[in-house]
């Protein structure tokens, strides 16, 4: 009977904690008149096909993180690798990095007593009180380019709030930012 009871406790508090996670923010743009059906084969417009614009520091074990989950997805779709950009169809660059934000938060404040002109009254008032929240917002985007019309055709971006881990650099948030990205791309016919 405790183990059932620990059991379900234990789901639950896991439950709750996965529901509190920060989910990316998904933004897809693409080109309505491009026929992706062609597509088979993709590969890195550059050796190195991550670009970085942030605040902090980016480790390069995160681009090669990203890399590895990009590439996975792209394969689970039905796509096939290239290490030879001349031979594939399509091919993609990310940009990753991570900004200071500020949140204002308003909220209601009761003041009791107050001072007037010349004389001290009390009573109480409503107030507004706005509060600085700093937190730190991660970004992913990728970029996917037709190789014939060396054109962009695909633009998917991600935003979301780091925790400290994400901060660090911990590939926790990779694979669900990278996969929630990609979700939409087209799969291979």
């Amino acid at each position: 009977m405790v183990t059932k009871i620990n059991a379900a406790l234990l789901f639950l508090v896991i439950l709750t904690l996965t529901g509190c996670a920060s989910k990316p923010n998904v933004f897809v743009d693409s080109d309505p008149s491009h026929n992706f059906s062609t597509y088979k084969t993709f590969s890195w417009t550059a050796e190195n096909p991550m670009i970085v614009q942030s605040d902090y520091t980016v480790s390069p074990f995160v681009g090669q993180r990203v890399m590895a989950e990009i590439k996975a997805v792209m394969e689970q779709k039905g796509y096939v690798f290239t290490p030879l950009r001349d031979e594939a169809d399509f091919a993609i660059v990310f940009t990753i990095g991570a900004r200071d934000k500020m949140r204002v938060r308003s909220e209601p404040a009761v003041i009791h007593g107050m001072w007037g002109w010349g004389h001290q009254y009390w009573g109480t008032r409503l107030v507004n009180v706005e509060t600085n929240v700093p937190y730190v917002e991660g970004a992913l985007a990728i970029d996917v380019f037709d190789m014939q019309k060396r054109a962009p055709v695909w633009h998917g971006v991600g935003a979301k709030k780091l925790n400290t881990k994400e901060k660090r650099g911990s590939s926790e948030g990779i694979s669900e930012a990278v996969r929630t990205i990609l979700m939409v791309f087209p799969k291979t016919s």
